[in-house]
């Protein structure tokens, strides 16, 4: 085998990068607005998913939902954290506030739900500034793109098809 070959080789039977690169570190406000759930939940368990050398492998956590503050996330949900650099590890028995979306992994046929790690998921209470912060809005009410009354929803819905 050729010198450039056997180092193709070598380097694709490397591990990943050490360290999760985190281009977009967004606000509280812009994570929590585009997460499909945030709660604040406890870790009861994990499942090791090994994937061999070519596959991704990772962890399923078992999370118990103990408060829900944005979307309507059942009593328990899997997380799935990728074995790499962008990993967000859990402890069973441990609280956290967590910010969940769902995102297509080559380990799995579908959609799962997943953490960021360069998100502002966290341990409680660690995080009690993201909780806090979090929880205030979480009381606001939606936001009101128009401040045209004749761009609201019911005022939309009364106008004739084709209107503009």
């Amino acid at each position: 085998m050729s010198l450039l070959r056997t180092a193709a080789v070598l380097l694709a039977l490397l591990p990943r990068a050490t360290s999760a690169y985190c281009g977009d570190h967004p606000t509280i406000a812009a994570e929590f607005a585009r997460s499909e759930f945030v709660f604040v939940g406890k870790a009861v368990s994990e499942t090791i998913i090994d994937r061999g050398l070519n596959g991704v492998g990772g962890t399923n956590y078992r999370v118990e939902v103990e408060r829900a503050l944005r979307g309507q996330p059942k009593h328990q949900i899997t997380i799935f954290s990728e074995n790499s650099s962008g990993r967000f590890p859990l402890d069973n028995g441990e609280r956290y506030i967590l910010f969940v979306g769902r995102e297509v992994v080559e380990a799995f046929p579908r959609a799962v739900y997943t953490v960021s790690y360069c998100g502002h998921s966290g341990h409680l209470p660690e995080s009690q500034h993201v909780l806090r912060e979090v929880q205030r809005l979480a009381k606001r009410p939606p936001p009101n793109h128009s401040l045209n009354p004749d761009a609201s929803p019911a005022a939309l819905a009364r106008r004739p098809l084709g209107a503009g």
